[in-house]
Order: C-alpha cells, then sequence, then structure tokens
C-alpha cells in the first residue's frame, strides 16, 4: 500500500479514477450546487462507476428540507438549487439499484457503512 492521494476534480469527470475502485464513495454538499438533473445524473452515474459491485454510495445535501430543524436558528438554506428526491428514485430504478433515502435522524445518528 502507498501513500493516500488527494486530488481534486470535477465531480462529473472522474475518468482519472479506475471502474469499480472502491468499496464506498461519499458525496457531500455538492448537489446542492449543481444546476439540473442531467448534471446530477452524470455525476451519480460516476460515482456508480467507481464502486464495485455490492458497494455503496451516500449522497447527502447540507440543504436538505429535514435537516433544516438541525441548522442554527435564523440560518436558512441560502437558496441552492436541491436534486428533487423524485430524480434519486428514478435513477435506482432504471439501473435496479437498491435505494435508501435516510432522514437527518438516521444520518446523524447512527453508523451508515
Amino acid at each position: 500500500a502507498g501513500r493516500p492521494e488527494f486530488c481534486a476534480a470535477s465531480a462529473a469527470n472522474l475518468s482519472f479514477v479506475p471502474d469499480a475502485s472502491y468499496d464506498h464513495a461519499v458525496s457531500f454538499a455538492v448537489m446542492m450546487y449543481i444546476s439540473d438533473t442531467t448534471v446530477a445524473c452524470t455525476i451519480a452515474a460516476e460515482l456508480l462507476r467507481i464502486v464495485k459491485p455490492g458497494g455503496k454510495i451516500f449522497i447527502g445535501q447540507a440543504n436538505d428540507p429535514e435537516m433544516g430543524s438541525l441548522r442554527p436558528p435564523n440560518s436558512p438554506s441560502q437558496g441552492y438549487w436541491e436534486v428533487p428526491r423524485w430524480f434519486w428514485y428514478k435513477f435506482a430504478y432504471e439501473r435496479g439499484l437498491k435505494l435508501r433515502v435516510l432522514s437527518a435522524e438516521e444520518v446523524y445518528s447512527k453508523r451508515l457503512f
């Protein structure tokens, strides 16, 4: 095992990462900056491509409406676009994937992996 690597790249183009390279992939506070579902689909497909069969992908949004009660008072979402939940169901269904949408309480109170 060599040294860990760090790189900054577009989430929509992870072509430098070989297929099925990782057990898990995490994308947090990324989708809230995405302009539409076409780009969100590209990013999600890239995450799916780099994860090994049977692996898990966690996609979290800091502006998820369910997280509102966890934010400090008077700090609403900054108006970022939000990938609608129906998109994730459609994405998973079209690819035969198992999808689990977690509530904010589940995310913050349990170990996910």
